[in-house]
């Protein structure tokens, strides 16, 4: 005798069995108010009483709900001839129920003092029925429980939550880019700012060189605009250009230092004629011309 509507250990788990039909033709009436559960036999399609599983659900809170002829089938007990099988359970008044299999289709109901209370069964079916009286823990639980009100809007809270911490993540790492990126620009900006700082002053030292060259009597023109150039090159370059704090009239031969730029190694400015190029153990590029 299997127990319905009630907690009930089938193997690990604590279910609650449940009735349920074997409907192969299911009418326009019973469609409304049924709901197709999971059946390992494809030729016996289940349904359960929509309303009486939600009440069930709300009734045992926590606990997976499976029809009783659904763990029937799925623990092997329906043989896959035509036939009529029987088993009893606790439920009062009627305890009994029956599942008639034929060539054509298969039908369930209920038995009374060994009468069919159902209009599902055909009045030629006369054969003895096969009585099933499994012991619990020999059944097996198949793998969908019964889709219930509960279930389907815990479904839908769990899609809804990873809906918005997808949102979140991506939202977040938007943000986390933008920072980055923001923070990149500053830091290329601030040394752009130095250098160009650092070039008006290279202009000034070469501005009061010349004036020292012109008080001293001296009346060879001096053209440094190759020079200019080449530190205009060096200004528009877009990685971090260090320079030495000397007079570059007097230097014979120029030298910078290229740093890299976030995970872009530091590479030669087009344009310059670099005589000497060097890697330093920072990782900067020392370049002499």
């Amino acid at each position: 005798m299997l127990p319905l509507e009630r907690p009930v250990r089938i193997g690990p788990r604590e279910v609650v069995l449940v009735d349920d039909l074997v409907l192969t033709h299911l009418s326009g009436p019973l469609a409304e108010r049924l709901m197709p559960i999971a059946s390992e036999d494809a030729d016996l399609p289940l349904y359960v009483e929509q309303e009486q599983a939600d009440a069930l659900s709300e009734l045992h809170p926590g606990l997976p709900l499976y029809g009783l002829w659904q763990v029937l089938i799925a623990s092997g007990l329906i043989p896959a001839e035509p036939g009529l099988y029987q088993i009893t359970t606790d439920s009062s008044p009627h305890e009994g129920r029956y599942l008639l299999r034929e060539s054509g289709g298969a039908y369930s109901g209920r038995i009374a003092n060994e009468t069919p209370l159902d209009a599902f069964l055909p009045d030629e079916a006369t054969s003895e029925p096969v009585l099933i009286d499994p012991m619990p823990e020999h059944l097996h639980l198949p793998p969908q429980p019964i889709q219930t009100l509960r279930h389907r809007q815990t479904q839908k809270a769990r899609a809804r939550l990873r809906t918005l911490t997808l949102a979140g993540l991506m939202a977040l790492g938007s943000a986390f880019v933008g920072t980055a990126t923001d923070r990149i620009l500053s830091h290329r900006h601030a040394q752009k700012a130095q250098q160009a700082e650092l070039l008006q002053e290279q202009t000034f030292q070469l501005q009061q060189d010349l004036t020292r060259l012109e008080t001293s009597g001296r009346i060879e023109p001096i053209d440094q605009s190759h020079r200019l150039d080449q530190l205009l090159i060096l200004s528009r370059h877009f990685q971090p250009v260090e320079l030495p704090r000397t007079s570059v009239l007097a230097a014979p031969m120029l030298s910078a230092i290229v740093h890299p730029l976030g995970l872009l190694p530091p590479t030669e400015p087009a344009g310059l004629p670099a005589r000497q190029i060097s890697h330093q153990p920072d990782g900067s590029l020392r370049i002499a011309w």
